[in-house]
């Protein structure tokens, strides 16, 4: 079971006790690497599950440059919006999706937003198009994701 397979709470028990002798340990194999990114986590996971760059980026409405430069982190986003749009077409989990997020600094998906409930329900029905997502929230008079350029 690696990091990414453990809750919070199995790792605060692990770190309950650990010693000063095996922290080493702990921290090479319980904690997130500084080189670590959002773009390498979705493109990891876009490679593992065989899907192509380009058609995660056209179900995630981005424009396609700005997409790949998002995928290869030449670019980064300073807008939860867009990288929620790149999580939802390459059909992350919620749990991956949160740490994505984390990992540029945003917060994650809350299920006591109802904005943010829609989308997690959408995710969790497998809906990979951030159109039919954008549908479910406007039905129900919410902020759609944002994801033009600007």
């Amino acid at each position: 079971m690696n990091i990414h397979e453990k809750s919070t709470t199995e790792l605060d028990k692990i770190l309950n006790q650990t010693d000063t002798i095996g922290l080493d340990s702990y921290l090479s194999e319980n904690t997130f690497k500084k080189h670590e990114t959002a773009a390498e986590l979705l493109s990891a996971h876009i490679e593992t599950t065989g899907q192509k760059k380009k058609d995660v980026i056209a179900r995630s409405c981005l424009s396609e440059q700005y997409g790949y430069q998002l995928l290869n982190g030449s670019k980064k986003t300073t807008d939860r919006d867009k990288l929620l749009g790149l999580c939802i077409a390459a059909g992350l989990s919620i749990k991956q999706t949160d740490r994505a997020l984390k990992m540029s600094k945003f917060s994650p998906l809350y299920s006591k937003i109802d904005r943010d409930a829609v989308i997690m329900l959408c995710m969790n029905l497998g809906m990979q198009s951030v159109i039919k997502v954008n549908e479910e929230l406007d039905k129900r008079g919410m902020e759609i994701l944002n994801l033009s350029n600007n």
